[in-house]
């Protein structure tokens, strides 16, 4: 029953992005797959993304694009080395009057 399940997760830490002084973005990753079917998978992630607060500033400078993502999708391969997959993302704003967003995408994949 386990060998269905996939699961992972990471922590990044970026120094000086876009060779800034002290901007910092760091964030965390927890993803996971789940094979339903010999052809069919479940897949889901999580991400959160923040930057740091320079000295002086009350609010973290990239507090705009700082945030949550959630991904959560299904993947069906037809046939070898061919996969499709429908997914839905919610995108998070940390700030109070950030934009939250919402997509479906359908991706293709041939490999050869």
């Amino acid at each position: 029953m386990f060998n269905k399940f996939s699961v992972g997760g990471e922590y990044n830490y970026q120094w000086n992005n876009k060779s800034e002084n002290d901007h910092d973005m760091y964030g965390y990753s927890f993803y996971g797959t789940y094979q339903l079917a010999s052809k069919l998978k479940l897949f889901g992630r999580y991400d959160h993304v923040f930057s740091n607060t320079l000295e002086g500033e009350i609010n973290p400078w990239n507090l705009s694009n700082d945030g949550s993502t959630i991904i959560t999708g299904i993947e069906f391969s037809p046939i070898k080395n061919t996969q499709i997959a429908i997914d839905y993302q919610d995108k998070i704003a940390y700030a109070e009057n950030g934009t939250d967003l919402h997509f479906v995408y359908v991706n293709l994949q041939f490999s050869f």
